[in-house]
């Protein structure tokens, strides 16, 4: 596969002037910077293609607070043609899990920039009346994977918006390319009851559980449960579960694979 490269390079800078109660917040300077973007491939003339790029958002919130805030991004680009519907509902999924519904418009990089200018100006529309103002923190990666009649998406983001820490999301999504159509495990399994008991010893192994006793006691929320945040890998199928899903946040993620090979009686559907 042949990639092609470009470079952009483009500086806004923004300018905010606020009242006399908030110094800090006086001739704050903000740029966005446009790094480097390659396509997937050399698209032919009206075939789609999966764009990806990165923008990047200086949040020099005052002298002690400089943060970069960051999304790469990949998503489903055509100057002269129409999406077919999985790789509309792959740009769906994408926006939807950012949140920015009420930013519409096409994806392109200009969507990204501003998501990341519209945070910086909640942020300190959220801080003029707090006594201890905050700095948010933000950054995604939002990826896309094609095989032979599926996409699989990988979409993580981590923003930290006040309070005691941030918060880290991680999403899988499968998106049939015949009808465009978003795939759940039970797609791919015939028996879930099954799968959990098949799963079980490979989740407690991998997270160095006892191999028997109530996972409550050790200080799980829930006893053990394929959840729907899954993906393939290497001939394996992963689940991903996250901070507060089943278990509280000092506990952080867990994550799980099980050879396919193993699920052979259950698998309805080659992923």
């Amino acid at each position: 596969m042949i990639k092609g490269y470009s470079v952009l390079l483009s500086s806004v800078l923004i300018f905010y002037s606020c009242s006399q109660g908030h110094p800090k917040e006086k001739n704050v300077q903000k740029e966005i910077i446009e790094a480097f973007v390659s396509n997937e491939s050399e698209a032919e003339e009206g075939s789609a293609f999966i764009e990806k790029g990165n923008v990047s958002f200086q949040n020099k919130f005052d002298a002690e607070n400089i943060i970069d805030w960051t999304i790469e991004y990949n998503f489903y680009a055509c100057t002269s043609c129409q999406l077919l519907p999985y790789q509309k509902n792959v740009n769906q999924c994408i926006t939807d899990f950012l949140g920015v519904e009420k930013y519409k418009g096409e994806l392109n990089r200009s969507f990204f920039e501003r998501i990341l200018k519209n945070l910086d100006a909640e942020q300190r529309q959220m801080n003029l009346d707090m006594e201890y103002p905050m700095a948010y923190d933000m950054n995604a990666t939002l990826s896309i994977e094609e095989n032979e009649n599926r996409v699989q998406l990988y979409l993580q983001q981590y923003t930290f918006l006040g309070g005691a820490h941030g918060q880290t999301e991680v999403k899988y999504v499968q998106v049939d390319k015949l009808t465009g159509k978003t795939l759940s495990l039970n797609d791919f399994i015939s028996d879930k009851t099954k799968l959990n008991k098949l799963c079980e010893p490979y989740f407690r192994r991998q997270n160095e559980l006892p191999k028997t006793g109530s996972l409550m006691d050790h200080g799980f929320d829930v006893e053990f449960s394929c959840n729907d945040n899954f993906y393939f890998e290497k001939d394996s199928l992963y689940f991903f579960y996250n901070q507060y899903e089943i278990a509280n946040y000092s506990m952080g993620v867990f994550e799980f694979g099980v050879p396919l090979s193993a699920l052979t009686s259950i698998l309805k559907r080659k992923p």
